[in-house]
C-alpha cells in the first residue's frame, strides 16, 4: 500500500468479500501514514504450530524490527480482531511503540464459520464435482458444522479434516479441467494457508484484551463488540463499507482527537 509520512498503521485481514471495502480504500485516506497490510505466513500442515498466536504474528513482528517509522495503529478486521491485539501486544513488549489498536465489524471464529467457508471455497468448482464429491464435501461440512461451539485448539481437527477434503475434492474437478499441477496447488495452498488464520484468530480471541482497544461497528453487525471492548463506535455504513466509511473516524482516533 502506498502513502506518505512516517507514522506506521498496521492492518491484519485476509481478504476483503468480492465488491467490498478493502483495508486499500482505509489506507487511500489516511494522509500523512504508511499503512502496512499482513501476509499470511505459509501454513505448513502442522496447525498446531502454525495458529499458535504469539508464533502466526512472530513474521510481522520480526518484519517491524529496525524500522524508522513510528507504529501509530494495529487494525484488525473481523475475524482478525483479536490478531490485532496479539500483534500490538507484541509490538510494546519488544519496545516498538505503544500503538492503538482499531478493530471492524469483530466476528468470532467457530465450527460453523470454518465449513462455511469451505463450502465458499469450494462454489467455483460446482459444475465439476462430481456425486461422491459432492457427498463428500456435505459430510465434511457437516462434521465440522456440528462443532460449531467449538473455539481455540478444538478446531485443529476439524480444520485438518476440511483441508484434507478439500485438497481431494480440487484435485479430481482441477484434472476434469485440465488445469495445471502449479495452479491446483496454489488454490489448495491458499485454502490451507486461510484454515491457519481463521484457527489463529480464534485461538487469539481466548486471551485478547479489548478494553484499550475501539470497536468500530457497522449498521448491521449484529453480534455485538467483543467481551470488555473498552470504545465501541457504530457507523450508520453497510459491512461491506465499513472500511472505506469509516476512515474519518480512524484518522480522529489516531490523531488523538475526540469522537
Amino acid at each position: 500500500m502506498t502513502a506518505s509520512g512516517s507514522d506506521l498503521v498496521l492492518g491484519i485481514d485476509f481478504e476483503a468479500g468480492h465488491g467490498e471495502a478493502s483495508l486499500s480504500d482505509l489506507a487511500s485516506a489516511l494522509d500523512g501514514h504508511r499503512v502496512w497490510e499482513s501476509v499470511p505466513p505459509p501454513a505448513t500442515g502442522d496447525y498446531l504450530k502454525d495458529c499458535d498466536p504469539e508464533i502466526y504474528t512472530r513474521p510481522w513482528l520480526e518484519e517491524l524490527v529496525g524500522s524508522p517509522d513510528r507504529i501509530v495503529a494495529v487494525l484488525g478486521v473481523c475475524a482478525g480482531a483479536p490478531l490485532a491485539v496479539t500483534l500490538a501486544a507484541g509490538i510494546r513488549r519488544a519496545g516498538l511503540g505503544q500503538p492503538q489498536v482499531i478493530v471492524f465489524d469483530p466476528a468470532p471464529v467457530d465450527g460453523n464459520v470454518l465449513a462455511r467457508e469451505f463450502g465458499k471455497a469450494l462454489e467455483s468448482f460446482a459444475g465439476q464435482i462430481t456425486d461422491d464429491e459432492q457427498q463428500q464435501q456435505h459430510a465434511v461440512g457437516t462434521l465440522t458444522a456440528d462443532a460449531a461451539t467449538a473455539t481455540g485448539d478444538d478446531l485443529v481437527p476439524p480444520a485438518v479434516r476440511l483441508e484434507e477434503a478439500f485438497r481431494t475434492i480440487i484435485h479430481g474437478a482441477c484434472s476434469r479441467l485440465r488445469v495445471s499441477t502449479a495452479l491446483e496447488q496454489q488454490l489448495a495452498d491458499r485454502f490451507a494457508n486461510y484454515l491457519a488464520y481463521l484457527v489463529a484468530c480464534s485461538r487469539a480471541s481466548a486471551a485478547a484484551e479489548f478494553a484499550e482497544a475501539t470497536v468500530i461497528l457497522s449498521s448491521h453487525h449484529d453480534t455485538g463488540p467483543p467481551h470488555g471492548a473498552g470504545h465501541v463506535v457504530r457507523l450508520p455504513s453497510e459491512a461491506g463499507r465499513l472500511l472505506a466509511d469509516a476512515a474519518a473516524r480512524v484518522s480522529e482516533i489516531i490523531g488523538g482527537r475526540p469522537w
